[in-house]
């Protein structure tokens, strides 16, 4: 298996070797996104050469993180506490995406659900999710 990559739609992309260095980057991105004032969204792809491949993309730059997961036709959105409709809106490149509050979950929470994802591809366990 490749290693996974992230990517912040801005083409800085990074193949981190380690679950460390995977944490690393998504902290220096929380860190970064925090300072300029605009929650981005940082996309974890399982196998980036892949036609079709699991990706986790995690809405950072917040207080908390909204975390969603694809492969392939399936999707699914992080379940919080939160049963709040209004919205929260991240960039990604030179679009933006709106997910409900009920999205977001506790930023380590949404830290573990990378390392796990990093470790497996898979979907991570450690969520509450609402199917697409």
């Amino acid at each position: 298996m490749a290693r996974p990559m992230i990517a912040d739609g801005r083409g800085h992309d990074v193949f981190p070797a380690s679950e460390e260095e995977l944490l690393q980057e998504l902290r220096r991105l929380d860190g970064q996104f925090r300072a300029e004032r605009e929650p981005r969204i940082a996309v974890i792809y399982a196998e980036p050469k892949a036609d079709v491949t699991p990706k986790l993309s995690i809405g950072l730059g917040a207080d908390q993180a909204t975390v969603c997961y694809d492969h392939g036709l399936s999707s699914a959105l992080s379940r919080g506490r939160s049963r709040s409709e209004s919205e929260i809106g991240y960039a990604y490149g030179d679009g933006y995406s709106e997910f409900p509050k009920w999205t977001l979950v506790s930023k380590e929470d949404a830290l573990a659900a990378a390392r796990e994802f990093f470790q497996t591809g898979r979907r991570p366990t450690n969520l509450d999710w609402v199917d697409e």
